[in-house]
């Protein structure tokens, strides 16, 4: 159990009957806050990055599918071109060949 005493001894142990041996200077309680808000900091500094990269992962995951749905369709119109342009030329050649015969 600590209490705080107002003065120069800060927090001291009111039931230790060994003595003060294993309570923290004022000096080591600073360090350990610091440390502890430099670590919190650090946490929240984390959090926002990897909620940051989630967020553009599932963006850029939706921008991939539309994009994978597009070239679908684009290669399978592009089959259906070529194949249409194949036949027609196919028969603007046996159209000129047959209006030279």
């Amino acid at each position: 159990k600590y209490e705080y005493h107002e003065g120069n001894s800060g927090l001291s142990r009111t039931d230790d009957p060994v003595g003060d041996d294993d309570m923290p200077s004022m000096e080591e309680l600073v360090s350990l806050h610091r440390r502890l808000k430099q670590a919190q900091e650090k946490l929240y500094n984390t959090e926002i990055r990897w909620n940051s990269i989630v967020e553009r992962s599932l963006y850029f995951n939706s921008v991939l599918r539309e994009w994978t749905g597009k070239m679908v369709v684009l290669k399978y119109l592009r089959i259906v071109l070529f194949r249409a342009a194949a036949i027609g030329l196919g028969w603007l050649s046996c159209a000129i060949l047959w209006s030279e015969a």
